[in-house]
């Protein structure tokens, strides 16, 4: 059965862009999914290098925009033997979870010793859209560690982490909320 946005009819690229800010990109990300997009429905090769040409970027902007694509389930990767194909469906298909990080997801379960709700799994979803994985496991730890495993909690850490401005060194290196 095909998808609407697969309806010859649809100009994706035009969809994306009338509906770019609901995806919380940053501008790199933007432009790497757009000519993603872009290269898919003309049908060309795509590589590292060609993205890095015609975006205008380097090649270590588009593959650091192609993760964070990824991270935020927008883009997916398909290999079958030699030929990689990038997936873009996820710009056109509405998320409930970023099955790219179902493990997260996994990892926060085995540790709340239950199954996340709903609410929970969207709130991930949100912390993912606005940074790092790794952030998200750290507070994880963290709540651990002291042993006040709830989500209000990771909450407050995460937002003071980005409000500080704390970078995974900082944490790496053992520095601590204030909380």
């Amino acid at each position: 059965m095909t998808k609407w946005y697969e309806a010859a009819y649809i100009d994706r690229r035009i969809w994306v862009l009338d509906h770019l800010n609901q995806y919380k990109l940053n501008a790199e990300e933007a432009l790497v999914g757009l000519q993603l997009v872009h290269f898919n429905e003309c049908g060309r090769p795509i590589s590292l290098e060609t993205l890095s040409k015609h975006c205008g970027l380097s090649s270590d902007k588009v593959d650091k925009a192609m993760a964070g694509l990824s991270r935020k389930g927008y883009l997916s990767i398909q290999v079958n033997g030699a030929d990689v194909h990038y997936l873009t469906d996820g710009l056109f298909e509405e998320k409930t979870i970023l099955t790219s990080d179902s493990d997260l997801i996994d990892l926060y379960q085995k540790e709340f010793k239950r199954t996340l709700s709903s609410t929970e799994i969207d709130k991930l979803n949100d912390w993912l859209s606005r940074m790092d994985r790794a952030y998200l496991v750290h507070a994880l730890r963290e709540a651990l560690m002291y042993n006040k495993v709830n989500f209000t909690y990771i909450d407050r850490m995460l937002a003071q982490w980005q409000k500080d401005k704390t970078t995974i060194e900082q944490l790496n290196e053992g520095k601590r909320n204030k909380d």
